[in-house]
């Protein structure tokens, strides 16, 4: 059986039937949200046989059951409600096209390679059904001959048929109708194993009961078909076990609970009021309720009023200015205002946003101010600009002085003095969700820095006039999985590799960054571990914006648009502030945090009409910073000599490699608040408190932020 449920990552699962215990099988990737999987059993060759990838172009697969193994068969095989013909083998299924159900057949081997996969071939396409009808819930025979399905037509009639499989021609076959169910749809009916019978539920009473047919006394009125349940909230996916019982999934408020009744028909059916139903009956008028189909009435569509003319799409002549608006900005420790253009096409291949701004020398910006920016704001300063265009896989940026909204609130600045732009390019080498991987590449250049591109903290003079180019190549990959109701990664990897190259005044600047994710559940319900981890290097001792990094604070800010959990960056450090008098610069380094989310309080009522909390979630967090820094002629080394203390590493006073370790511990509380049904919003808390190893210091930081618009 197929498991979904909150907490706990879908799995493929074995149930003792003596104690209920259930046995975790194998991980279930791309899993339905509600059928889970499409599954049978092969009980000759103790296999298990499954679908993945549920939601997408579905693979086949196997699990033995003797070697605990799973076997990919058949990669985007594109069909699911499998069965298995147990006299050739075959398995069987249905594919969806156009609008068109196909019911295929694939065999389990069709080469004398006895290393081939079997059912890796190409399907058989058996019968086709009319455009409207759709087939589902199939088995076959113990004998071969016959495969029983669930039809359903465009009205949304549904009957249980029978087939004849010696007649299918593709689309012909002879069939029998076993019983019209009217709109309640036949569910899971298998064969017996002595094929007498085929059991499985319905709504037909209003609730999900147990139904039993007799193959050799049906007559499709309803004669042969047999009541095996009186259920008060439901009984689904019944199995046959002995003569005298039957496996059933009772519907409870929890879940659905694996049950075992008695296998006998009973004399009573009780069934429920439809309130729709009753309302019909004493209102007549509502019967006219009901939206005609195009065929009905006046107005009817015909072949001559429907167009066929099918026309090339050009984003380019569809190119249009879609919104204009004006804008609030930070710069350093200013404000100012601006106006934002954004072009696009209907179809967003194709977007362009262009925006400018002004920021007086007045305008102090108290809500953001940082004491190691410049109080006094120069005249060449005072005007930004940015333009950005994305077309395909193509992104291109221009900007002058580059400002943004979010840099008004503060502590993290975005925005840099100076001209800067580039190219980026990105693609998927696997796409395979929730498998993939990507790649980067960007090129980009840079004028006038006074302080990193990337580090706000590490200002560096003396460069402002070199023209920097920079080249990037970045690989990520991710493979996540998550249970019903999670509110974060619960278990997976990922990892990332990023190279780039720096280049100005004839010199290169090589470095590279590694990073490797890795989480697990733990057994309460939505809480799970991860360890996650970081190594850089920069390939050269000299210094400029290109050849450190830099390490520091939780990352939000007061009012963000980025990730709520940014303390699991690469260059966070919470705990350390942009503004204390310790900084960590680094020309190499290697970074390890153990991660433990806590399982999320759901909240039933709290809030208003139009703004309202759904859940809270905590995690708890610790790392410890590893940092090497090259200063020629011993650099912060020297600061032990001249006040006389000996070196807590035994190093000389003129060693150019300056060593830190550093540790810290934390907490941030996420509240996902929502405005307005559709607008989600993220508020965090957090406190953390880092530790100089070396020279002994600690440090406090608390971070407030509220994340908009998720």
């Amino acid at each position: 059986m197929a498991i979904n449920y909150p907490g706990k990552v879908p799995f493929l699962a074995a149930i003792d039937l003596a104690n209920g215990d259930i046995q975790h099988l194998t991980d279930i990737k791309g899993a339905a949200l509600f059928y889970v999987s499409s599954i049978i059993y092969d009980e000759i060759g103790d296999k298990i046989y499954f679908t993945t990838d549920n939601n997408a172009q579905r693979d086949l697969n196997s699990f033995d059951l003797k070697t605990k193994k799973v076997r990919l068969l058949n990669e985007d095989a594109r069909f699911g409600d499998l069965a298995l013909n147990p006299v050739d083998k075959s398995i069987w299924g249905v594919k969806h096209d156009n609008g068109f159900s196909t019911i295929i057949k694939m065999i389990e081997n069709d080469t004398t390679d006895d290393n081939s996969i079997p059912y890796s071939s190409t399907f058989d396409g058996m019968i086709t059904l009319r455009y409207g009808d759709d087939v589902f819930d199939m088995d076959i025979s113990p004998d071969g001959k016959y495969l029983s399905a669930a039809v359903s037509d465009y009205k949304g009639t549904q009957k249980l048929i029978l087939y004849e499989i010696d007649a299918f021609t593709g689309f012909e076959s002879k069939s029998q109708v076993l019983f019209d169910f009217d709109d309640a749809s036949p569910q899971s009916f298998r064969f017996t194993k002595d094929g007498k019978y085929l059991i499985g539920t319905s709504y037909f009473s209003g609730i999900s009961n147990v139904y039993r047919i007799d193959l050799s006394t049906f007559d499709g009125e309803g004669e042969g078909v047999e009541v095996m349940s009186n259920a008060a909230t439901g009984f689904f996916r019944p199995v046959l076990l002995d003569s005298s019982r039957l496996f059933v999934f009772e519907y409870k408020s929890k879940g659905f609970q694996p049950s075992i009744i008695a296998n006998e028909p009973v004399d009573a059916l009780s069934s429920i009021n439809f309130l729709g139903t009753k309302t019909a009956e004493t209102h007549n008028f509502v019967k006219e309720w009901y939206t005609k189909r195009p065929s009905q009435g006046q107005g009817q569509a015909s072949d001559d009023s429907i167009s066929s003319e099918t026309i090339v799409y050009r984003s380019g002549k569809e190119f249009q200015l879609t919104a204009a608006y004006p804008t609030l900005v930070g710069y350093q420790n200013f404000m100012g205002v601006g106006y934002k253009f954004n072009f696009s096409d209907p179809l967003g291949f194709t977007e362009m946003n262009l925006s400018f701004s002004y920021t007086p020398t007045q305008w102090f910006n108290s809500l953001s101010e940082d004491p190691f920016e410049s109080n006094i704001l120069a005249d060449d300063e005072t005007f930004h600009a940015s333009i950005d265009f994305a077309a395909g896989n193509f992104f291109y940026r221009l900007a002058y002085n580059p400002a943004d909204f979010y840099d008004l609130f503060g502590p993290t600045k975005r925005s840099r003095k100076g001209i800067s732009g580039g190219i980026d390019w990105g693609t998927s080498l696997i796409w395979n969700p929730p498998i993939t991987l990507f790649l980067d590449l960007g090129l980009s250049g840079f004028y006038g820095l006074e302080k990193s591109n990337d580090f706000q903290q590490l200002s560096y003079a003396g460069f402002d006039g070199n023209l920097y180019f920079d080249f990037y190549s970045a690989l990520s990959y991710s493979y996540i999985k998550n249970s019903i109701g999670a509110v974060d990664d619960e278990k997976g990897i990922t990892a990332s590799l990023e190279a780039s190259t720096a280049y100005t005044a004839g010199g290169v600047y090589p470095s590279l960054v590694g990073n490797l994710d890795f989480g697990i559940p733990l057994p309460i319900n939505h809480t799970s571990i991860w360890l996650r981890t970081a190594v850089g290097k920069s390939f050269t001792n000299d210094l400029n914006p290109f050849t450190r990094y830099g390490f520091a604070a939780f990352g939000n800010n007061y009012i963000d648009s980025w990730n709520a959990k940014q303390y699991r960056g690469t260059y966070a450090f919470p705990g350390l502030t942009y503004y204390d008098n310790r900084y960590i610069e680094s020309r190499d380094f290697g970074k390890l945090m153990l991660d433990v989310l806590l399982p999320p309080i759901r909240y039933k009522k709290l809030g208003f009409f139009n703004l309202f909390a759904n859940w809270t979630q905590a995690s708890v967090f610790a790392s410890v910073l590893y940092s090497q820094n090259y200063e020629a002629g011993g650099g912060k080394n020297q600061q032990y000599f001249i006040l006389g203390l000996p070196h807590p590493l035994g190093k000389s006073f003129d060693d150019p490699i300056w060593t830190d370790t550093f540790v810290n511990f934390g907490a941030q509380i996420d509240t996902r608040v929502v405005l307005f049904s559709l607008l989600p919003s993220t508020i965090s808390i957090g406190m953390a408190r880092a530790y100089d190893i070396i020279n002994e210091d600690s440090y406090d930081e608390f971070m407030i932020s509220l994340k908009l618009l998720n």
